[in-house]
């Protein structure tokens, strides 16, 4: 709290990293649009802090930032409050407290009321044991996916494992020389641990599935979970190889466990199956007793006493 009147109460909020800083040439544009500082190696729209001072302005504050270069970013909003009013509900419960009522009240039969299923839910079958590698170098997305996938599995019967990567090289890696295959992949795009996007990883689990030899049905069903949403991201990401793309904040979790559960029929669908080779008799099939049975059978005439000798 910075200062206190009768009608207004001003609080400040401040906003500390320790990134590589913004130069003060870069710090008298970084709250125009589609600006940022010429040391970032993630780039993104440009846009945060444009927005954040638009909306900080409406609410009638202000914003700045500070930045030592090479030593993080300090942001500091200030936003003026008023005080809360006096609730009058609260106000009416204290002129009755420690009264006391009583009343009855009768209620009719009535029969349950036949509620229509979500249209999210999916009819969709999905595998109850299934291993899954969550990439992002943020801790709080990993552990949302994670939560999303086994907690709310539960509620469908799975056991789902669920493994963590903060990069794609360490998720090269873990998939590389993984025990068993993980048979879902989810990756961020930008990810400030290490140096590789989220589809360079894509391309490369595919170059290594190709390698080895897996079938397409089994496969890992590979999705892009990024906040970068414009149409030629999602390009991007399904070109390099991913089966899904979903934007950040993640859909909902019926959205989630729906399009994973047709993404497994998919593949069960592209499934060739097994054919067992049987030979048949060949005397056996329609047609054949007209066939004969060497060209010379017909043309040549039967000599007796030939038939055990050898040519």
């Amino acid at each position: 709290v910075v200062s206190t009147t009768e009608d207004t109460i001003t609080f400040q909020f401040q906003v500390c990293d320790t990134g590589c800083g913004i130069s003060i040439i870069d710090q008298a544009q970084v709250f125009e649009k589609y600006q940022s500082g010429a040391g970032c190696q993630q780039k993104g729209t440009g846009l945060g802090l444009y927005l954040s001072q638009k909306l900080v302005t409406l609410m009638g504050g202000n914003i700045n930032i500070m930045s030592p270069w090479v030593e993080g970013i300090h942001a500091a909003a200030a936003q003026g409050c008023v005080p809360p009013l006096p609730d009058p509900a609260t106000q009416k419960c204290e002129h009755v407290q420690g009264a006391m009522f009583y009343f009855n009240l009768t209620f009719p039969m009535c029969n349950a009321i036949d509620v229509p299923g979500s249209p999210d839910e999916s009819p969709h079958e999905l595998p109850k044991d299934v291993r899954v590698l969550v990439v992002d170098d943020v801790d709080t997305n990993r552990m949302v996916l994670k939560r999303v996938l086994t907690h709310m599995g539960k509620f469908q019967n799975l056991r789902w494992q669920v493994d963590e990567a903060r990069c794609g090289e360490e998720a090269l890696e873990v998939v590389a020389t993984a025990e068993s295959r993980y048979a879902v992949v989810m990756l961020d795009e930008n990810m400030g641990v290490g140096k590789m996007l989220g589809t360079e990883c894509t391309r490369q689990i595919r170059e290594w599935e190709r390698d080895i030899r897996i079938p397409s049905h089994e496969s890992s069903i590979i999705i892009g979970v990024t906040g970068n949403c414009t149409a030629k991201d999602k390009i991007n990401g399904l070109q390099s190889g991913q089966d899904l793309f979903w934007g950040k904040p993640l859909p909902h979790h019926n959205v989630i466990f729906r399009d994973l559960a047709i993404e497994f029929e998919r593949r069960t669908a592209d499934k060739v199956p097994e054919h067992k080779h049987c030979l048949t008799p060949l005397r056996s099939l329609p047609g054949f007793s007209s066939i004969p049975t060497s060209p010379s059978s017909s043309s040549s005439p039967h000599t007796p006493g030939l038939e055990n000798q050898d040519p």
